[in-house]
């Protein structure tokens, strides 16, 4: 505008002399430095405007890391895991972290954890009950950590519940989150709600929609290996670790837990090889790498008592009781100090194993015959307790207490065999090798009763079954045989 101005005076001065010219020089200077302090404030405004800004980002993830600090203190000062962060923060509302400045609120609620499990305090509360099953708790926490509470609490029909309504609900889900929900609706057909085939029915259609996904592959996986599909279940889980090494991000837990489950069944792939030919190596491998991950984890979440479970069976395998009996304790002690008294289905497996170790030490001459009971009598009272009266696990307790009772009572160890076969033959899934096992102990028991066509019966199911899954010249196949030959002379 001054420099407009300028001009039209000099333009309209009759006389062009040097004071009209000066004039317009002053004019277009003077706008040009009106024009440069406009620009520079104009600058400085954005500097302070992006500072400020930088600033508030700053502020806001100190706030965001700080509170997630002191989350994680709460839960570690409860004993509590990630996952029970959720129910907890239902359970006293969105100030939860709060508790950890109230030393009066903070002791009440350790005194009631210390009492009851939060799963067991949040069953009390009708309105949180409610409130935990419905699909608005669902949206307002993380799906996942949802469904695996209910599962943690062996709630199987309430999260199967949860699932479909959601399925139901929202008929355009992206199909790897479909796919996930199938993989969690697998899951839930599990303990008293054991149904194989509508676990591998949820299973397929998971794999389906999202076949590249390592955590559905170790679920199935350890579905395939707990039926004694050994060799596809290795398959499954070597096609997830190799996911997991290409780059697919996995939670150290879940990466755990598909490396001891390939362990185990590697294992066992290779106990139906005759003893010369077994081979540990790969078995050994990836338990030592699951150990070295397993450091990644805290102590609520850690995977420490499965291996040295697994390790354990490894020495039972190779005749070194001794050392699997100490691993087995360990198994044991360190799965109360985490979980406390509630006990497991790891905790079972573990007592099983540990009659197991005595049963044959027992063989050798030791006094463990009462130790032996005592462990196989706490394995079946908590998988009748998680898994009911006609579970495999069951059958696997009878037909081991029958191995360790022919020592001393021989007709009891015969009824405890008739009743590991009759759970077995009865049960969903097939399980050859069990049942096998179970028939040649039978008939091993009528043997040293005499009774030579009652063994002689079992002695040639055994064999039957036997041939259906390991090779002419396994030591087994070996044994039956000449107990039948002895028979039949």
């Amino acid at each position: 505008l001054i420099t407009f101005i300028g001009i039209n005076f000099f333009m309209g001065t009759k006389r062009k002399n040097m004071w009209s010219l000066l004039a317009l020089i002053g004019a277009i200077v003077i706008a040009f430095a009106v024009f440069m302090e406009k620009r520079e404030t104009s600058v400085n405004q954005k500097k302070t405007h992006e500072e400020t800004k930088e600033f508030t980002k700053e502020q806001i993830d100190g706030l965001d890391k700080k509170s997630q600090e002191r989350h994680e203190e709460l839960l570690k000062k409860l004993g509590l895991n990630e996952k029970s962060g959720v129910l907890l923060k239902q359970l006293l509302g969105n100030d939860f972290i709060d508790v950890l400045d109230d030393n009066e609120a903070f002791n009440s609620l350790k005194q009631r954890l210390e009492k009851k499990s939060l799963v067991e305090i949040l069953d009390e509360n009708k309105e949180l009950k409610e409130r935990i099953n419905s699909i608005e708790f669902l949206n307002n926490t993380t799906f996942k950590e949802s469904i695996l509470y209910l599962l943690s609490a062996l709630k199987y029909e309430s999260a199967r519940k949860i699932i479909d309504n959601y399925i139901n609900d929202n008929a355009n889900l992206k199909p790897e989150f479909l796919a996930q929900l199938y993989d969690f609706k697998a899951l839930t057909f599990s303990g008293k709600d054991l149904n194989h085939n509508k676990r591998k029915e949820n299973f397929d259609k998971a794999i389906e929609l999202d076949p590249f996904n390592p955590i559905i592959l170790g679920h199935y996986g350890k579905y395939l290996n707990y039926n004694d599909q050994r060799e596809k279940a290795i398959s499954v889980l070597e096609k997830a670790l190799i996911l997991i090494d290409n780059g697919q991000q996995i939670k150290p837990f879940d990466h755990v837990e598909i490396l001891t489950i390939l362990s185990n069944a590697i294992f066992h792939r290779e106990l139906k090889k005759t003893k010369v030919n077994r081979d540990f190596t790969f078995a050994k491998e990836h338990l030592k790498r699951a150990v070295e991950i397993n450091t990644k984890l805290s102590n609520k979440d850690s995977k420490l008592h499965i291996i040295y479970r697994y390790w354990a069976e490894i020495h039972m395998a190779n005749a070194e009781y001794d050392d699997a009996i100490k691993l087995l304790n360990k198994s044991i002690d360190y799965e109360k100090n985490i979980i406390g008294d509630k006990p497991t289905i790891y905790t079972a497996i573990a007592y099983m194993d540990l009659g197991t170790c005595f049963a044959y030490k027992v063989i050798s001459g030791s006094e463990d015959y009462e130790n032996g009971l005592n462990a196989y009598s706490k394995a079946l009272c908590i998988f009748k307790l998680i898994d009911g009266e006609k579970h495999i696990h069951i059958a696997d307790v009878y037909n081991n207490l029958g191995n360790l009772e022919k020592h001393k009572e021989i007709d009891k160890a015969i009824e405890h065999y008739k009743m590991a076969i009759k759970i077995t033959e009865d049960y969903e899934i097939k399980h050859v090798m069990k049942l096998a096992a179970s028939y040649a102990n039978l008939a091993r028991a009528y043997g040293i009763k005499s009774v030579n066509d009652m063994a002689l019966y079992n002695a040639e199911k055994a064999l039957s079954l036997y041939r259906q899954k390991l090779p002419e010249n396994h030591e087994e196949i070996l044994y039956i045989n000449g107990l039948i030959n002895h028979l039949k002379k």
